[in-house]
């Protein structure tokens, strides 16, 4: 892992910052930590675990958390939301998505809700700084992304992600980086 930060803004990367407060991200992990979540192993086989939430979007916590990232990601019609959980000595190695239609780009958003120590974020071998209530935007199909090991007490992420056709994706971006400045 390289010892630098990545910027917050690269053509296929964003971070928000706070996009959630912290009061908020402990009231999304309890509404979590009380839903009959159907757990599975993460895709690359590295420890961590992952429920769908999208059954649960009537629980009002988790709708509004989910909705809020939804809208980021510019309203798309179909998503997929995942609650994430790496305990102490998971991560997850370096790699990339590839997305899951031609002509598509598969765009996610993912939400720090609690984290120990490591686990960090890691975007084309650069450390990204991610402090809870901090949202990054990213094309896990073109940006080679890791999570470093996990220590201590374990990583909560709210993960959402769609695909734009790839001549769409840029807006996405556009917009999340507007979100980064408000216009006063």
């Amino acid at each position: 892992m390289a010892a630098s930060a990545m910027p917050v803004s690269t053509a296929d990367l964003v971070v928000i910052r706070r996009h959630l407060d912290v009061v908020d991200c402990a009231a999304l992990h309890d509404a979590c930590a009380r839903l009959p979540l159907q757990w599975q192993p993460g895709r690359q086989g590295s420890g961590y675990d992952k429920a769908s939430v999208l059954d649960h979007l009537d629980d009002v916590i988790v709708g509004a958390a989910v909705a809020a990232i939804v809208r980021v990601l510019g309203d798309p019609q179909a998503v997929d939301g995942w609650w994430i959980v790496y305990p102490p000595g998971s991560g997850i190695a370096a790699h990339v998505d590839p997305a899951p239609v031609d002509g598509y780009a598969h765009v996610r958003a993912n939400l720090v809700v609690s984290q120990g120590r490591g686990g960090v974020f890691v975007a084309d071998d650069f450390e990204v700084a991610l402090d809870v209530g901090d949202l990054v935007v990213f094309r896990p199909d073109v940006v080679r992304h890791a999570v470093t090991t996990v220590e201590g007490s374990a990583r909560h992420v709210l993960s959402v992600g769609t695909i734009w056709p790839v001549e769409m994706a840029c807006d996405v971006f556009m917009r999340a980086v507007a979100r980064r400045h408000p216009q006063a």
